[in-house]
Order: C-alpha cells, then structure tokens, then sequence
C-alpha cells in the first residue's frame, strides 16, 4: 500500500487556515494608508498648549506607503487611539505589535518612558480599579504600571513594542492609545497589530 501525504497536508492546510483566521487583526487601518479618517487624536489638559500635532506622512513608513507623526513643541504627553468598539469576554488572550521610532533630533524628558502603547480598560464606560495595560520601549506588559524611564536616547530606526495581554474580569471593553510620553519633537508609529490568540 502506497503512502499518500495528501490527507495529511490537507489537515495541515486546515489547521494554518484555522490559524490565520483566529489570528486576525483586530485594528481596521494598521498602516494608515486611510489618512487621519480612522484615528483620534487626545491631548490631555497639561499638553494642550505645546502644540500637538497628529498627521499622516509618506516620510519613511516602516511598510506599505503611510505612517503616524506626533509632533509637539515642547515636552508634551498625548495619544492617537483608533476608532473602535471592540468589547471582548474577560480571559480573552491578545498579542500586541506597534512601530515606533523618534526624528533623531526628538528629545525625551529625563524621567519619561518617551514611547508608550496603553490598553485602555473600561468597565461600564468608566475606568477600572485595576488600572490599564502598558508597554513600552522596555517590551514588558504591566497593568496598572507605566514603564520606566527611557534610559537611551530615543529609537531613530524602526523599533518593535511587543507584548501580551489578558481581557480582565473587571473590564467589558479597551482601546490601544499610541502615546508620546513627554517628548519633544516628532515620534512615528505604523504596522498597529492587535491579534486575539486563544
């Protein structure tokens, strides 16, 4: 009896298929190629008058034709969050990939983590006790922690923010928030990744 690997391969397609399906992102516009029309801009009080900018450029992205630019004036926190209404089931497992990387001539404030990616959790449209999901230059997801202090100049060539995540019980919805964190000058973002694993 002859040994046919086509039943074997076609359970192995299956199985990739299955695959890339659950591993779907869920962020409508990762590479910006829509302009601003899918992305908020949010300034906190504090940074209003720094002048914060949010544009769309074709100045070296990291793929496709498009980036993110957050530009201010002086040292400023702010954010541009993508217009979403994502509301998972507490134990939902999510693997976060956003591109960052700051104008060589960008500046940090000495006790800021400069780039920062934040789930932000809510809980009936409020806040949560437990607090959100930060990431930064450092590639460690901590709740309720921000990131440490950038110790190094900040990233000039495309970096990778990296980290995992789980949808807690006190919270019915989130939303990632692309923040500059007390820097000054221009820092890019592109290639936004939020994929569900489990």
């Amino acid at each position: 009896m002859k040994y046919s690997p086509i039943p074997q391969l076609t359970v192995l397609l299956m199985l990739a298929s299955i695959g890339w399906l659950h591993a779907q992102n869920i962020i409508a516009d990762p590479f910006f190629d829509s302009g601003i029309t899918n992305w908020i801009i949010t300034i906190p009080d504090e940074s209003k008058h720094k002048n914060c900018q949010f544009e769309i450029t074709s100045d070296s992205p990291h793929s496709h034709t498009n980036c993110a630019r957050l530009t201010t004036d002086d040292f400023a926190r702010f954010s541009i969050i993508p217009k979403m209404d994502l509301r998972p089931a507490p134990g939902d497992h999510y693997h976060v990939i956003v591109w960052v990387k700051a104008d060589p001539s960008a500046e940090v404030q000495p006790d800021s983590p400069g780039i920062v990616v934040r789930m932000s959790l809510l809980k009936d449209g409020k806040g949560t006790t437990g607090g959100d999901f930060y990431i930064g230059l450092d590639n460690v997801m901590n709740r309720g922690v921000k990131p440490p202090p950038a110790i190094t100049k900040l990233p000039t060539e495309w970096t990778k923010i990296e980290g995992d995540f789980v949808m807690p019980h006190d919270a019915d919805r989130f939303f990632p928030s692309l923040f500059a964190w007390y820097t000054k000058g221009s820092i890019y973002f592109d290639d936004i990744s939020i994929e569900k694993t489990n």
